[in-house]
Parts: structure tokens; C-alpha cells; sequence
């Protein structure tokens, strides 16, 4: 297995990881071990299986949700893929409502999760405390993708089945985290991190009761930590963690920094944290989808927005972790 972050080893020890795989300890080139061109193809060592038509829980960005459709035709269950609302609420792929992009939005859900345990009482209290007045009788809830107004019962109704949801990932085989960005927005009054920018009309006039933070690595870890604890701790017992951190770059970045830039730092200290939590928790995989994505040399990577990854560049995504670990 891969050494771990701040393991030190003997200098034998060190030599031996170097030279058991020259393949995969030296960097790909045109001869040989060209490992880049057309698409990057990882040399993995996994750390457990997945079995054929396992339950899958899939948290994260609009990457996630590409990848549980594939996981779907290949047989695997897909909770996630259970939940949908109408277009008027959401207009692209239904279940992209509930895409989750920072480590303290992952958290905040699996928490409440765990917390209100089917309790409606508590589900509808902890609802109210995410919806937003828009005006005319309308709400906006603060932790779905679109900030689309709704009627309060509904937003309540909705929430409820999105619990429905969310408890399955204690009782799932795996659970797929797929990390997305740590440029934060907070809503002041209550604490609670919301889906992203405050960018509606009725957002913008209360400009006062959002404000936004860049996290920094411990926040990011801190909080990555917490929510894999109450996944291993609730529910089935041995449920696997497969880490990821999506290619997906930033639209815009809030920062001030070039927004290439904003998106380095933050890709990489999601990485980073990953290889950590891998080396803090026996349970804990990392799948490389991002490097797979961001080191293909192969000109149908990205669609024309230069943001969001091909079909073909997904499908090999999953191949490449089928392959690995089923």
C-alpha cells in the first residue's frame, strides 16, 4: 500500500517503493510508458471491493451525478437517482438539485441526517431554518441548486423526501464522496452553509445576510472528517468511503485571485485532503477521477465551455474504477 502522509520509512524502504512498479513511480512518457496520451490511465493499488449490485451513496457536484448514471446501467443501486422534482424547480438533470460542492454543505446534510433519524418534527424545524423569503408567500431553499422560490409547503414537502434520501447513506455498501470547492457561502443568521453564490433578486437585496469565506486546509479537513465519522459510525456496519475531487473547475471565483489560480488552490488542497483522510481512516479509498481528467492529453476532454467533461472522458472515468474495484 501507498506510503502515508507523514510516515517516515527507511531509506531501504523508500528505495523499494521506487523501484517495485518503475512503471508507475516514474513519470509517463512517448516510449514506453506513455500513460498520458490519449487518456491517462492510473496504475492502482485499491484498498477494498466493490460487489456487483452493491448500494451506492453518491454525494457531491454535477460530476457525481454524471457518474451515477454509468454506475446504474452497470447494475449497482443508486439512491440518489430515486429523487427527482419537476422542471419548473429544477430544469437540467433532476437529482442535480441536490448537488453538494464544499466540505461544510457535505457535512451539514449528512448531520442533519443523522440528527433528525426520521423525526419529522425535527426535519420541519431544521427546513425552516434553510428557506429564505422571497416575497409573495414564496421561499427559497438555501441548500438546493437554482434558488427557485416555492411554496413553503413544498418547500417542507421536498425536504422531507430529500431526507428520505440522505438516511440511505448509512445503510449503503459505499459511499462515494466526489469533492467539489472550498470557496464557502455562510448564511449569517443561522451559521448554515448554503448551496452557492446569494445571486437571485430577492438574495441581492438582503446582500447583509450572506457572507462568503475561502476556506483554508484544516476547515476543509475538519469537516471531511466529521462527516466520514458519522458515516462509519451510523448504520451498516464495514460501509466503505471512495474519495474523490472533481474535475469540474470554477465558474467564477469570489477571491479576487485569477480564477485559474483560485481553482489550483482549491483542487489541490482538496486533494490533498483527500490523501490524508486516506491515511487517517482504514475505510477510506482514493479515486483518482480528477487526475485522470486533468492529465488526459486527448483534444475531447472538455466540451466547448472548457468546464464540464465529455461523455466518453466520463464513461472511462468509470471504467477505469470498475476495472480497479469490482
Amino acid at each position: 500500500m501507498p506510503i502515508k502522509v507523514g510516515e517516515r520509512v527507511s531509506a531501504e524502504a523508500a528505495f523499494d517503493f521506487a523501484n517495485a512498479d518503475k512503471t508507475s513511480s516514474r513519470w509517463p512518457s512517448r516510449g514506453d510508458n506513455n500513460r498520458l496520451e490519449p487518456t491517462y490511465s492510473p496504475n492502482l493499488t485499491p484498498r477494498f471491493r466493490i460487489e456487483q449490485g452493491a448500494k451506492i451513496f453518491t454525494i457531491g457536484s454535477c460530476f457525481a451525478r454524471t457518474i451515477e448514471r454509468w454506475l446504474l446501467a452497470r447494475g449497482f443501486r443508486i439512491p440518489m437517482l430515486d429523487f427527482a422534482v419537476p422542471k419548473t424547480e429544477w430544469s437540467a438533470r433532476s437529482n442535480g438539485i441536490l448537488n453538494k460542492y464544499t466540505p461544510p454543505n457535505m457535512l451539514q446534510v449528512v448531520r442533519r441526517a443523522m440528527v433528525c433519524d426520521n423525526d419529522w418534527g425535527a426535519v420541519d424545524a431544521e427546513t425552516e431554518r434553510l428557506l429564505f423569503s422571497s416575497g409573495n408567500d414564496l421561499v427559497i431553499d438555501l441548500e438546493l441548486m437554482g434558488f427557485v422560490p416555492v411554496s413553503r409547503q413544498r418547500a417542507i414537502e421536498r425536504q422531507r423526501e430529500i431526507h428520505n434520501i440522505f438516511v440511505q447513506a448509512f445503510d449503503s455498501d459505499v459511499v462515494i464522496i466526489t469533492m467539489g470547492l472550498v470557496e464557502c457561502w455562510f448564511h449569517n443568521n443561522t451559521g448554515l452553509a448554503i448551496q452557492s453564490a446569494p445571486a437571485t433578486p430577492s438574495m441581492l437585496r438582503a446582500k447583509e445576510l450572506f457572507s462568503f469565506q475561502l476556506l483554508d486546509i484544516t476547515e476543509a479537513y475538519n469537516a471531511m472528517a466529521a462527516m466520514i465519522k458519522i458515516l462509519m459510525e451510523r448504520g451498516k456496519p464495514g460501509k466503505k468511503i471512495l474519495l474523490t475531487v472533481s474535475p469540474i473547475p470554477l465558474f467564477a471565483t469570489f477571491t479576487g485571485m485569477d480564477v485559474v489560480i483560485a481553482n489550483s488552490y482549491g483542487k489541490n488542497m482538496l486533494r490533498t485532503v483527500a490523501q490524508q483522510l486516506y491515511s487517517e481512516f482504514d475505510c477510506v479509498d482514493y479515486f483518482p477521477s480528477y487526475e485522470i481528467v486533468q492529465y488526459s492529453r486527448s483534444p475531447n476532454t472538455w466540451h466547448e465551455d472548457l468546464i464540464h467533461v465529455t461523455e466518453d472522458i466520463v464513461r472511462g472515468v468509470v471504467t477505469v474504477m470498475l476495472e480497479n474495484y469490482t
